[in-house]
């Protein structure tokens, strides 16, 4: 068995989201260019911490980019095996003001 973890899956290390604190079982992919978008000064500005999820597609459309364009994978990792999923569409609607 090889000793190096494979490319683009998470090892599991669940660290809090730099945003809303929380911490998920849930990894992605995104491409580059979004990426660094959303950590540049322009987008959130953090270019070190962890962003979970459900907060990068909050500011992907907060900054008008198309979610499913910007995930390329979504990982859900288990306690045994890594579930992949492949983006090719993404539901998303926008959050009702209280």
């Amino acid at each position: 068995m090889s000793e190096r973890w494979p490319p683009g899956i998470s090892d599991a290390l669940s660290l809090p989201c730099s945003i809303c604190g929380k911490r998920t079982n849930i990894d992605y992919k995104a491409s580059d260019e979004s990426w660094k978008y959303i950590t540049s000064n322009k987008g959130h500005g953090n270019r070190l911490g962890v962003i979970c999820l459900e907060c990068f597609i909050e500011l992907l459309l907060r900054h008008d980019r198309c979610p499913e364009n910007c995930i390329e994978s979504i990982y859900v990792i288990g306690r045994s095996a890594t579930t992949v999923f492949k983006i090719d569409y993404l539901a998303h609607w926008p959050k009702e003001k209280t």
